[in-house]
């Protein structure tokens, strides 16, 4: 898959929890989930069934919320809960066009999930990242 290394920068933000085919573990992303899930009050039954699971439960305000925490801790997401788009460009650098992508593609990637927003709790961020995750499948 020609995008690959980009989107192992994307599933980085849902951490290993939301992406079956990358494996993060024991890095800065899995402390980060961690974190996040011992903040939201997720117990280990809870945490270990969003590990397994192929992608986030939309109808799952915990779930929602905790992408939009990992988001934020891990600076994808600005204090509004959208993409923080020269954050992630500064991240990607030099794969941007190790990948086939040109700096302003990339950019027009990330602006377009900016524009996705919620109204309900923590669904903006959600709605940023997913479009992330769909973007660079």
């Amino acid at each position: 898959m020609r995008t690959s290394h980009v989107y192992t920068i994307f599933c980085a933000i849902i951490v290993t929890c939301y992406c079956d085919s990358v494996e993060v573990s024991d890095g800065p992303e899995e402390a980060t989930m961690m974190k996040c899930a011992v903040e939201l009050g997720f117990g280990h039954d809870e945490i270990q069934r969003i590990k397994s699971s192929p992608i986030p439960d939309e109808t799952n305000e915990n779930e929602r919320c905790l992408m939009k925490c990992i988001g934020r801790k891990m600076k994808y997401l600005t204090s509004e809960d959208i993409v923080d788009v020269h954050h992630l460009l500064e991240l990607s650098g030099e794969m941007i066009e190790k990948e086939g992508y040109t700096k302003s593609e990339m950019r027009q990637m990330l602006v377009e999930c900016t524009k996705k927003t919620g109204t309900e709790k923590c669904m903006t961020a959600f709605k940023n990242l997913r479009c992330l995750m769909n973007a660079f499948k």
